[in-house]
């Protein structure tokens, strides 16, 4: 018997750019006015692989190691549903200048337009929505947006899978204007990428993940002193388990800004917290208050750092806070 998912899942909202099609999808969103609609900007940087370059047309032989995305999203109220609207994507890619979050000559970059509609259904869910984005000619594209919350969005692979980036991106994408105001409780609530019913742990006696986050959101809650002219953090995270059990045991965490620090402690993993029993989340020193830290699994491969709050950190434009598996 498959288990039951609450209906909050529902937040977890998958904006698609579907397959290409050289045929008119009769299920494009109607043309209307606009209209009491609110807009989104949408950033952030994340690899440039040929998996991505595929989704969004860079040529094969173009050079580039990384993608800065702008992507413009207006809205029909959040009351209406189905949600429908246009979007507006530009993505520039390049070679990356070392030292800055800029390019080196020869950068590039495509854009698409187009509108989008939403659909019901995804991994046979039927709570959770997709959204199809189509060109003027209503071909698609093949980009996939899971909606963590309002703010924070990440990029789903053809396979229907966290995409995984690396020490130096992720495939993170965060709204550029930060929603606080009109935010509902179900707009804020961590979604449950993988349900804590269905969570299998990793037999992997070490596990390392990677990422390069924005430094001063976290050197505010964790009363870091980091010079406020160093705008990222590099981490390298370690967890270790048990050789039997494989339950979890140690962990190790170099952390780098304006100088390198190592950590070592104890974690544990939390299938469910006080108000969200359905979410999973990996928690550092759990067992010393002050420094606890946790982030939200979202599978084998993907981790998103939290606040004290168990928020959601939202990046910008050069980082986000996602740690990524490094093999």
């Amino acid at each position: 018997m498959k288990p039951s998912f609450p209906v909050f899942f529902s937040m977890c909202i998958l904006y698609t750019l579907n397959a290409c099609s050289s045929t008119r999808d009769q299920d494009a969103p109607p043309l209307e006015d606009l209209s009491n609609v609110w807009k989104v900007r949408l950033v952030g940087s994340t690899p440039c692989d040929p998996s991505v370059r595929e989704m969004i047309g860079i040529p094969k032989e173009a050079s580039g190691d990384f993608i800065r995305w702008k992507l413009d999203l207006t809205e029909k109220s959040k009351r209406t549903v189905p949600l429908y609207g246009s979007f507006r994507l530009q993505a520039d890619y390049g070679i990356g200048k070392n030292g800055t979050p800029w390019f080196k000559p020869d950068s590039g970059s495509v854009i698409h337009s187009g509108r989008y509609g939403t659909v019901e259904g995804f991994n046979e869910d039927p709570s959770i929505r997709l959204i199809r984005f189509y060109r003027g000619d209503n071909r698609s594209y093949q980009v996939t947006l899971l909606r963590l919350n309002d703010n924070v969005y990440h990029l789903i692979s053809n396979d229907q899978k966290l995409m995984v980036g690396n020490g130096g991106w992720s495939f993170t994408l965060n709204r550029s204007s930060t929603s606080t105001s009109t935010s509902t409780i179900e707009d804020t609530r961590l979604p449950a990428i993988t349900h804590s019913v269905l969570f299998v742990d990793d037999s992997t006696i070490s596990t390392s993940y990677v990422a390069r986050t924005p430094s001063q959101p976290f050197a505010a809650d964790y009363n870091l002193e980091i010079e406020p002219e160093w705008k990222k953090l590099k981490w390298l995270l370690k967890l270790y388990r048990d050789s039997v059990t494989f339950q979890p045991t140690t962990y190790s965490l170099a952390r780098t800004d304006d100088r390198p620090t190592e950590s070592t402690g104890r974690w544990q993993i939390l299938r469910g917290i006080p108000g969200n029993p359905s979410i999973v989340v990996f928690q550092l020193d759990h067992d010393i208050p002050e420094k606890t830290t946790s982030l939200l699994y979202g599978d084998q491969n993907v981790l998103f750092l939290l606040t004290k709050q168990n928020q959601l950190y939202v990046g910008n434009d050069d980082f986000s806070f996602t740690f990524n598996r490094r093999e």
